[in-house]
């Protein structure tokens, strides 16, 4: 076959698959803003989807880790989709649903959970790939080695630890310091390219240290 003519029957195919996935994402916001979830995807992102919906409808105040923690649990970072994109997802449509009051509720709630198991602002994460190794390393000013686990369930991975900080207080006629120690969980993917079936952690100082093999 001459190779303008593929070419065109190449460009022409993309072209349709384009429209295809711009037909099916309308008509998902159209049956969304009908307050309805998706029956195209599977059915227990269905059921937390309406867990999400139906707790934020029903909490005048703002919904606990604890909670959150339960619907994005082990088993659902286990599944065979893609869970962060997936969480992401079921937070737009959430808030899609709700009225204006249950949704500055449920932003609220989700954004103190969110930040507190996924941001790493405190703490540096650093991801190189060492011979046929990809290694995380965790840095955690004030960590207590002792009490830090890493737990990898298919893409996901789970550190928790505590960290002590030096906390300033002052009034009118004194200034201390004093120690305090925090409870963290956090959640990250498995870096790119990593093999989540053969790994292994330990703590070296500050540094949470994590040992991929390469795929």
């Amino acid at each position: 076959m001459n190779t303008k003519v593929l070419y065109v029957i190449t460009g022409l195919l993309a072209l349709a698959a384009v429209g295809e996935g711009i037909y099916i994402a309308d008509v998902k916001h159209k049956n969304n803003q009908a307050g309805q979830v998706y029956s195209s995807v599977p059915s227990w992102v269905s059921e937390k989807q309406n867990r999400l919906v139906s707790e934020a409808k029903q909490n005048q105040n703002n919904l606990d880790d604890k909670f959150f923690d339960n619907v994005f649990d082990d088993n659902f970072f286990a599944s065979g989709s893609d869970p962060f994109n997936e969480l992401y997802k079921m937070r737009d449509e959430t808030g899609k649903i709700l009225n204006s009051a249950a949704k500055e509720t449920f932003n609220s709630s989700w954004n103190n959970w969110f930040d507190g198991r996924f941001n790493m602002k405190d703490f540096k994460t650093d991801i190189k790939t060492e011979g046929n190794n990809v290694v995380l390393t965790i840095s955690v000013p004030g960590l207590d080695g002792a009490n830090a686990s890493v737990d990898i369930n298919k893409d996901r991975i789970k550190a928790s630890f505590s960290a002590a900080k030096t906390e300033n207080k002052k009034d009118k006629h004194s200034y201390s310091d004093s120690i305090i120690k925090e409870n963290y969980v956090k959640i990250m993917p498995v870096p790119y390219g990593a093999d989540a079936s053969s790994v292994s952690s330990k703590v070296e100082g500050d540094k949470i240290i994590v040992t991929f093999k390469k795929k």
